[in-house]
């Protein structure tokens, strides 16, 4: 009977020991930050939001700029046939 008792105390030992060794193994969310950008992520500053909200917009810019040369040249290219109905040509 203690043989079993003492399987079930090692097992729980691994077990909390595992769990201790997953709690402080970063995901790879985490992997993939630098030790700066995980310290701005824990704690968060003016400054660093006014950053994110900079890149956030340039980010915006782009998209819509690409989106608006891309409809252009499906439009203006000849990239869609001629009867088309979205063609006014």
């Amino acid at each position: 009977m203690s043989d079993a008792k003492a399987n079930r105390n090692s097992s729980s030992e691994k077990k909390a020991k595992d769990r201790e060794s997953r709690e402080q193994t970063p995901t790879s969310s985490e992997k993939s930050l630098a030790p700066k950008e995980r310290n701005a992520v824990a704690d968060p500053t003016r400054k660093q939001f006014y950053s994110a909200a900079r890149l956030w917009a340039i980010v915006l810019a782009a998209n819509l700029c690409g989106t608006f040369l891309t409809a252009a040249m499906a439009i203006h290219g000849s990239i869609l046939p001629p009867l088309t109905p979205f063609r006014n040509h």
